[in-house]
């Protein structure tokens, strides 16, 4: 408490000073920064702790007193407000600061993430579908029609369009509930510029806090409501019918038949959805095969020995390792838990996909039932139509708007929804004629769909009798007996002859694609290259585990063009320390074994940094007096003396073990965040290397300047999202001028920012609503594109369905050991083709050392585990062949802006 108000207190002189000489502002400003920004970490829990709050609004206005033009100290306030979810004041702070400088790119993408988080990315493409907003609209319309003196109620009402629909038909009464107050703002201006204001009541609630009379006069006639993931049950549309049936609906009463062929609807109560249908297909499919495991048990020259990695993407709070019925390698930190499914669309994933059995109905949800009952687990037997590998079981359903309006998220259908993806925990292989066995499941918020068995159907060709074998999958909740999946997912052993060879050679084949090109290695080769994998070098033998890793850091690990060619650049760097060793000085061999000692001794527990445990010594990583490894080591590498290797890469990285596996004398592991550390640790243990390696988190402002420095810093700059990790640029700068010598070593060394324009109105659909004809007139386009960003990420141009306008060019060319921290380039292009460009997509070609490129580009290897990034323009731009364009490139705050400037103006 003290040092809180010390720093306050010192933050108070820099404000008084600048109060009493406003010319010294520019003197103390990089001061001021820093202690506004020490106080403004130590801020935490602003929206629950109103004395807090008030401290802040204090401190901000006080600033604000002094700096009022200052954009960094606005996007400081900005980003304060972003981590503390107070949105409004965020915006107001960060729109104010590009008010002042609209160069201001942290800003930019600060606000970029303000409106992703108020405004859902899903509310653009859906209102742009207009297949679903008609289908609405007609049992809507059927509904109000047939329904005496219809009162409606909208559960998750959103920017309001069912409602307004409802109200356009002529119900009675009409009331709009959300949750989002962003949204219940909206759809208030929304409704009045449609002038349906008086017509439609919006409830700022949960729908499950309302209740009669308190929140409606009486109970509704028809609920509405579409709050369904990809998954049907994600969102919770059992529960919330469930409540709207016993609290808000009039009671259920049956229809009155008034003469053969007419059905009169009852007075009482009505949903839509009333039903839904659920389908599934087993399917074959690369991409999601790359996102659920681990291709190889080798990556790299890096061995994972027996361990097992499933791609996932939720993290658990509360869960350990010592948690026994959950699957996970935290100690100490967030863990990860198991996903069920994840979201694709089917008809745009790269490498496409094929079904490998019929679609088949798996269960049948009834909301028109007060009861809202859940289905029966269902057990179902899927044919084998062709050979392949099973990935994943695609599901989709039907939503039954009413008895003869449905909509499909079917991935055959032109619809906003993706499908619902199920991965097979271990590689399959199945033949035509075999049997799949299934169990579809759920609970009120969660759809569960897993393949139990296989059923191989065995026999001579021309005979007609044929024997039968069933065999079990490992269940993800429990073991089964006798499970029958080796590490490949097969059971080679239980198979006749004929049936082991044949999987054999096809899931060398599936699970290594190309590797017999690409390493130039035999068959023979590559099956002993796969048995030493599994041989210990260290001679540990870890026990077996399943672990949940990210599926993007999945997908790094099985970009094999990506981690040979950071192995091919580490092994070539440290060759070059060890050609260069001799000419050292023992002066530097001091200074660097200074630095291993504090790396070791440091206690890493700054407000940022990440405590890994005790301080680990010297002496437990191996290191002797002269600062070499003298614990055993089987590498195969010879040693390079005094070469110290810094990992800056973040997440699952194995650069820091490669560096040791290739010779390096000390590796810095000081990025990875404690989810993973448990792993890496046990990689560095299987592959020999744990006396090399060290884990702590390395806070880089806490070293003093006068230590020693690094030989090679290895980092992995570009985010699998397309565009430079946050930060980066910063401590790339921070460590050439404090901590790198004349001839350390940057890993990527050069950065090239290429672009090209592009047409892509499937893009633009995703980022704004297109006018008023897909909300079928209702002039709601002005009010959600005021959310819309420019700065469209995760982009995946190998899919888009898109159209290059230009060739592309080069904006950016960076030196990162000398780049500095902000840089800018301007360039002519000529139009190539006519059309109108709807953004400026980009990517990065990385130098890592020497003549060793990797690229993020669309299209460079089928693998590739990036996407790119586009910058949208506000309107498209109509364009001619042979057209001149000027486009400026802006790195600033390892943030990048790409515009095209005409006239000196900006489209």
């Amino acid at each position: 408490m003290a040092d809180s108000r010390h720093r306050r207190d010192i933050l108070e002189s820099l404000l008084q000073a600048a109060r009493q000489r406003p010319s010294c502002k520019a003197e103390i400003r990089e001061d001021f920064l820093g202690a506004l920004s020490r106080v403004l970490d130590e801020l935490g829990g602003l929206a629950e702790d109103s004395t807090t709050l008030q401290i802040f609004y204090e401190i901000a206005h006080a600033v604000l007193k002094c700096f009022a033009c200052d954009e960094t100290v606005l996007a400081m306030l900005g980003v304060k407000c972003l981590d503390e979810a107070m949105y409004q004041q965020a915006r107001h702070f960060l729109q104010a600061a590009l008010e002042v400088n609209p160069d201001c790119l942290s800003a930019k993408e600060n606000l970029r993430t303000v409106f992703e988080r108020v405004v859902d990315r899903w509310h653009f493409l859906m209102l742009n579908d207009i297949t679903r907003n008609s289908a609405y609209d007609q049992a809507i319309q059927s509904a109000v029609a047939r329904i005496p003196r219809c009162k409606v109620l909208d559960i998750g009402s959103g920017t309001g369009i069912l409602s307004m629909m409802a109200a356009r038909q002529g119900a009675d009464e009409v009331y709009a509930c959300e949750l989002s107050e962003t949204m219940v703002t909206m759809s208030r201006d929304i409704l009045a510029a449609n002038g349906l204001q008086d017509d439609v009541t919006v409830i700022h609630a949960l729908s499950s806090e309302l209740c009669v009379p308190r929140d409606l006069p009486e109970r509704v006639s028809l609920v509405v409501m579409e709050i369904v993931d990809a998954g049907l049950l994600g969102e919770g549309i059992i529960p919330t019918m469930r409540h709207a049936w016993r609290e808000l609906l009039l009671p259920k009463q049956p229809d009155v038949a008034v003469s053969t062929n007419q059905i009169q609807p009852s007075a009482g109560g009505h949903v839509i959805p009333c039903s839904a249908t659920v389908y599934a297909m087993v399917i074959e499919c690369p991409e999601i095969r790359r996102q659920s495991r681990l291709l190889s048990q080798e990556v790299a020259g890096i061995s994972f020995g027996s361990q097992q990695l499933e791609g996932s993407c939720k993290a658990a709070e509360g869960k350990s390792l010592s948690d026994t019925s959950f699957l996970s390698f935290n100690v100490g930190g967030p863990a990860l838990t198991k996903e069920p499914y994840t979201c694709e669309r089917l008809s745009q994933i790269r490498g496409g996909f094929r079904a490998l059995t019929q679609s088949q109905q798996v269960l049948k949800f009834d909301f028109d039932n007060p009861e809202v009952p859940l289905p029966p687990e269902s057990r179902l037997r899927l044919p084998v139509q062709c050979d392949g590998m099973v990935d994943a079981v695609a599901v989709w359903f039907q939503l039954h708007l009413d008895s003869e309006v449905s909509i499909s998220t079917a991935p055959s259908w032109d619809i906003s929804w993706e499908q619902a993806l199920f991965p097979v925990p271990r590689l399959m292989e199945v033949q035509r004629r075999d049997s799949l066995q299934l169990l579809a499941s759920c609970s009120d918020t969660l759809l569960n769909v897993e393949l139990e068995g296989i059923e191989s159907l065995v026999g001579s060709i021309g005979d007609c009798s044929l024997s039968s074998k069933t065999e079990a999958f490992p269940s993800d909740t429990g073991e089964r007996d006798q499970p029958l999946m080796d590490v490949e997912g097969i059971d080679k052993t239980a198979l006749p002859l004929e049936r082991k060879q044949l999987i054999a050679e096809r899931s060398i084949e599936s699970v290594l694609p190309n590797q017999d090109d690409r390493n130039g290695k035999g068959q023979a080769e590559m099956e002993l290259a796969e048995t030493a994998a599994s041989v210990p070098p260290s001679g540990y033998y870890p026990p077996s585990k399943n672990y949940f890793v990210e599926r993007g850091e999945l997908s790094r690990l099985n970009d094999g063009v990506f981690m040979e060619a950071y192995a091919k650049a580490l092994a070539e760097a440290l060759q070059v320390m060890r050609e260069t060793s001799s000419a050292s000085s023992s002066e530097d061999s001091e200074l660097e074994e200074g630095m291993m000692q504090m790396m070791l001794d440091q206690p890493g527990e700054s407000s940022n940094a990440v405590n890994f445990g005790d301080p680990v010594s010297s002496q437990g990583l191996g290191i002797t007096d002269s600062g070499m490894d003298s614990g055993d080591d089987d590498s195969g590498s010879e040693d390079c003396a005094d070469c110290i290797v810094l990992d800056m890469a973040r997440g699952l990285s194995l650069f820091g073990l490669l560096a040791a596996k290739e010779g390096a004398d000390f590796v810095q592991i000081a990025r990875t965040s404690a989810t993973y550390k448990f792993l890496l640790e046990e990689l560095a243990e299987w592959n020999g290397i744990k006396n090399k390696v060290s884990f702590r988190y390395l806070e880089l402002s806490q070293i003093p300047a006068a230590q020693p420095m690094w030989d090679i810093v290895v980092c992995d700059i570009v985010s699998p999202q397309g565009v430079l990790r946050s930060g980066v640029f910063e401590e790339l700068a921070f460590l050439s001028s404090h901590h790198l010598h004349s001839e350390s070593v940057l890993i990527p060394s050069h950065l090239v920012l290429q672009a090209t324009c592009l047409s892509s109105p499937a893009l633009r659909a995703q980022a704004s609503l297109l006018g008023s004809i897909p909300t079928l007139g209702f002039d709601i386009a002005p009010f959600l594109n005021h959310y819309q960003v420019s700065h469209f990420i995760d982009v995946d141009l190998y899919t888009l369905p898109h159209e290059v306008l230009t060739e592309s060019f080069q904006l950016l060319s960076l030196d990162l050991k000398t780049a500095p921290v902000k840089e800018e380039a301007v360039v002519k292009i000529q139009v190539k083709s006519a059309g109108t460009i709807t953004g400026i997509a980009y990517w990065f070609n990385l130098q890592l050392h020497g003549d060793v490129v990797v690229t993020t580009a669309p299209r460079a290897c089928p693998e590739s585990h990036w996407h790119q990034a586009v910058f949208l323009l506000p309107e498209d731009l109509a364009v001619q062949r042979g057209q001149t364009l000027e486009i400026r490139g802006l790195l600033q705050d390892s943030c990048i802006d790409i515009l095209i400037v005409n006239r000196q103006s900006s489209y």
